[in-house]
């Protein structure tokens, strides 16, 4: 076998240089499915022996190939073996087809231009362009009047160690992009041997006075399609890429305040916690699915989705940090439709839960690292605060998220309780009709023992989802693909009012003062489809179209 893959290496070798390069692709691509102990040999060999073929010296090729990949050779009885192949991968792998058709989507020439990206994030995010030395100036002047209301006295095990700090940089994934101090994860945890008593002096002197370095508030965004094709400014979604510092710094802060968290959730909020999986909330999905159709009751899935829940939060919601709503956070939220007046009047109630019962050491570094939050767009010297989001890309992202959502999800499962015919459905299936979320994916489960009723029931829930999402600052995305129902009629008359639904409504139902809600047969959740049917027989043939046309389309 290695003899005959050295042969193809040869015969591409052979033919002109125009046709050289696709022959070697699919070639690569056949060599790849192989799994011989010989094959790192035989890719290095080839490679070197297509120099001539590509117009590059022996020499060079070599060099460039050697020097990257780091090899090591050995001789053990006549043979040569190969390791440490990383740098010789990088050097192919533009030729595999996987990367090909990722180059099909690179947004670098084709997306938005650094203006529109700016005006995107600020409109979502409400900030305003700021001078860098303003900035810190204000930064300062806040932070020297939170100085004047510290504690008088922490409890020394609310303090940060130096092993924790050694910890948690010991876990910072590696090979991911930096801030725009350019110091990769792997060289912060090599200094770390060393130098760890340096890091733990600044975490520790940032968390004493709550007084987080302005570096680690912000960073350059980098966007991302929310959905293959889209190139447009509203399609992306931003990425903050954090320096690896701050973001240690950040996972400090989520493991103090994640405990409490794990305690006052919702047994059916997943997703940002320990040990979950996204299959926990679609079992809990399709379990209750399964115990309404056993007793013939009707059922509605409502599948919300939130419109850029991260950039959208609103952090005095979540940690109570301050009273007041920043001039350019009230403008948005005026825009949006949304009361400021109410949000500003709800601030101390939504928050009291972790004013309350987080100690004030820690609640005073997560409220700071909520404050004179910054973002530049790469190709724009502009500088952005911004006054509300949770900064994807940091650790505390989902914390702040699910925070939120930890009193909004009570809130909204106490209302629906109160539906009369919620209540009664769940009298007749002696269990409560559960709120799912995971993270900013929610399921609303709703039950109706008449099939007649279940219509005007969704109506009613929907105008209290609006209402309640509205007063913690958010919005529900109610286009095509995003918030949807399934509609199970179950009993008299069934059929007719599946078709009246369907053809007669053609899919949608009003909601009063609201965009109207969507009914559909199926929907993705969380990567399984849920159908009409309750059967996952839909989703599993979807699962394996889907594994055979990547099959095909690897094998070309």
């Amino acid at each position: 076998m290695a003899i005959g893959c050295v042969g193809c290496g040869a015969m591409i070798c052979s033919v002109p240089r125009e046709r050289s390069a696709s022959l070697m692709s699919r070639w690569l691509n056949r060599l790849n499915r192989l799994n011989l102990p010989v094959v790192s040999l035989v890719w290095l060999v080839t490679v070197i022996a297509l120099a001539g073929s590509f117009g590059l010296s022996r020499g060079g090729l070599t060099d460039n190939v050697i020097n990257g990949s780091e090899m090591m050779l050995l001789s053990n009885h006549g043979y040569v073996f190969v390791t440490r192949l990383n740098g010789l991968w990088r050097q192919i792998k533009h030729l595999l087809p996987k990367t090909i058709a990722k180059k099909k989507h690179n947004i670098r020439c084709t997306g938005p231009t650094a203006k529109e990206l700016t005006q995107n994030y600020c409109s979502l995010e409400a900030g305003e362009e700021i001078e860098y030395d303003n900035l810190l100036k204000k930064f300062a002047a806040q932070q020297r009047t939170a100085a004047d209301e510290q504690p008088l006295a922490i409890d020394l095990q609310r303090l940060p160690t130096r092993l924790e700090i050694e910890k948690l940089c010991r876990q910072a994934k590696r090979v991911k992009a930096p801030g725009l101090d350019s110091v990769q994860a792997e060289v912060l945890q090599h200094l770390m041997r060393e130098h760890s008593e340096i890091f733990f002096f600044l975490v520790f002197k940032s968390w004493l006075p709550a007084a987080e370095p302005l570096q680690f508030k912000g960073d350059t965004v980098h966007s991302i399609m929310k959905k293959t094709g889209l190139t447009t400014a509203s399609g992306m979604r931003g990425i903050t890429l954090l320096d690896t510092l701050g973001k240690v710094y950040h996972s400090l802060i989520q493991t103090k305040v994640l405990p409490w968290l794990e305690q006052t959730k919702l047994p059916t909020q997943f997703g940002g916690f320990r040990g979950q999986q996204t299959a926990f909330a679609s079992l809990v999905l399709s379990s209750f699915e399964q115990v309404t159709a056993a007793h013939k009751i009707s059922l509605a899935t409502v599948f919300l989705d939130v419109r850029s829940a991260f950039h959208c939060l609103l952090r005095q919601h979540a940690f109570g940090s301050d009273e007041v709503l920043a001039t350019e956070l009230c403008r948005v939220l005026c825009n949006e439709g949304l009361d400021v007046q109410a949000l500003v009047h709800d601030i101390r109630a939504h928050s009291a839960a972790f004013v309350d019962h987080i100690d004030e050491p820690t609640a005073r570094a997560v409220q700071d690292a909520h404050k004179h939050t910054w973002f530049v767009c790469p190709q724009s010297p502009a500088l952005f605060q911004t006054h509300r989001g949770s900064r994807p890309g940091s650790p505390l992202a989902d914390l702040a998220y699910n925070a939120l959502m930890c009193d909004l999800l009570k809130t909204l499962h106490g209302e629906l309780q109160q539906v009369p015919r919620i209540l009664e459905a769940s009298l007749a299936l002696e269990i409560p009709a559960p709120v799912l979320a995971w993270v900013d994916d929610v399921a609303l489960l709703v039950p109706c023992c008449h099939a007649d009723c279940l219509d005007d029931t969704l109506e009613t829930v929907m105008l209290l989802t609006h209402h309640i999402f509205g007063h913690y600052g958010l919005r529900l995305n109610c286009e095509k693909g995003k918030t949807e129902a399934i509609l199970q009629h179950r009993g008299k008359d069934s059929a007719q009012l599946r078709r009246n639904r369907f053809v007669d409504d053609f899919g949608m139902l009003e909601v009063k003062e609201h965009a109207p809600s969507r009914i559909v047969s199926q929907y993705v959740h969380l990567g399984i489809t849920i159908a009409q049917s309750t059967d996952i027989c839909n989703d599993i043939n979807q699962k394996i179209g889907k594994a055979s046309n990547a099959y095909r389309l690897m094998s070309k």
